[in-house]
């Protein structure tokens, strides 16, 4: 009798492990495809002004739910207008996995620290984020990402009659940025200590860009500093009233240069972080 017992708790068992197999077939661990755009995306794009990955552009990649397998860097390649990764990113057994991204790659989702000389160029210094859900069985992750800073681009406009023509020559421009560190932690916020960022020359003596932490400027707030004709005692430039620089939007600023002052000449122009005029019909004013 306790033989027969012995022999169906054996079947039981079987049979159980056998229904176990049917309602969830084994996992099997695939690697993650992505692509990747930049919000608002455009279908042109200017070198190094952000509304496009280029070719050889990193990003990092992490699948949250996952303790192992689960960060990537990814290298874009126009060629094949692929993302390729030598890294092991894989999907979770969930059917919905969740990803953060970031660029810079050398940088992280929930901080970053802005460059304060931007003088070789902006693409370090453009710091953005994506998050999304994807279902494991379309294959793909689409990953949308955000400006998290301001653009400020600065055109030299005006200078005043004391300069000779050999004079005009600006050395150095700096912006100030109201933080130095950016978090990121549901909201963004910074540690609203203030760093003075050399700009990038876009073109000599004429227009100057770089990108800052988003915030309020009180009025008369020194928020630039020009170094003209090599002078090591800079122009200050001052806010003539409150002024508020937004995440991923883009500013247009237009300066007059004289000899013991520098001063923004009109309203300033604010536009998406892709226009590449800001004095289009579309911008508005400050």
């Amino acid at each position: 009798m306790k033989t027969s017992y012995k022999y169906l708790a054996i079947i039981f068992v079987t049979l159980l492990c056998s229904c176990d197999k049917e309602v969830m077939p084994d996992f099997v661990e695939s690697q993650v495809e992505i692509s990747a755009n930049i919000t608002p995306c455009v279908l042109t794009r200017v070198t190094d002004d952000g509304t496009a990955f280029t070719d050889g552009d990193n990003i990092r990649v992490q699948n949250m739910n996952r303790a192992e397998k689960n960060l990537a860097t990814y290298a874009y390649s126009e060629s094949t207008s692929k993302w390729n990764t030598s890294d092991a990113l894989y999907w979770g057994v969930q059917p919905t996995n969740t990803f953060n991204a970031w660029y810079p790659a050398t940088s992280a989702y929930n901080s970053f620290t802005i460059p304060t000389d931007q003088t070789a160029g902006t693409a370090t210094a453009d710091w953005m984020t994506a998050t999304t859900s994807a279902n494991r069985a379309n294959g793909a992750v689409n990953l949308s990402f955000n400006h998290n800073l301001a653009k400020v681009t600065i055109t030299i406009e005006k200078w005043e009659n004391e300069y000779l023509e050999n004079e005009r020559v600006i050395s150095l421009l700096e912006l100030s940025s109201l933080s130095g560190e950016m978090s990121y932690d549901s909201t963004l916020s910074g540690d609203n200590q203030a760093k003075w960022v050399k700009t990038y020359t876009k073109d000599a003596n004429k227009s100057f860009v770089a990108i800052i932490a988003p915030g309020t400027y009180a009025s008369a707030t020194n928020i630039m500093q020009v170094y003209v004709n090599g002078s090591a005692t800079p122009l200050a430039v001052k806010t003539s009233s409150n002024l508020t620089l937004e995440v991923g939007k883009a500013y247009h600023f237009k300066l007059t240069i004289g000899k013991d002052l520098a001063t923004i000449t009109s309203s300033v122009t604010v536009g998406d972080w892709g226009d590449v005029d800001l004095d289009n019909q579309n911008a508005t004013q400050q």
